[in-house]
């Protein structure tokens, strides 16, 4: 996250806002977050994250599972004579 805070630094010390920068930072903090509970409650979990915690984050601020796809809801058809769809 290093690169994250250095791009901060200047961000701030030239008054040039960066909201993707802001983003992504926090996207990573919650994968950071997500990673030690799950390491903490003694899931099977990676011994580091990489960029690919932006993705974990939007997951988490979207409501699904940071890490897990298999935790996701599904759709189904519920009958062949109708186009709806739902979640389940």
């Amino acid at each position: 996250m290093t690169s994250f805070s250095h791009i901060r630094c200047l961000s701030a010390k030239y008054n040039c806002p960066m909201p993707a920068i802001d983003v992504a930072h926090q996207h990573l903090i919650t994968a950071r977050a997500i990673h030690l509970k799950e390491k903490n409650e003694g899931k099977e979990v990676v011994s580091t994250l990489g960029w690919s915690g932006i993705i974990a984050g939007t997951r988490a601020g979207a409501g699904l599972d940071g890490f897990d796809r298999n935790k996701d809801a599904t759709v189904v058809e519920l009958c062949a004579r109708c186009p709806c769809l739902w979640l389940i």
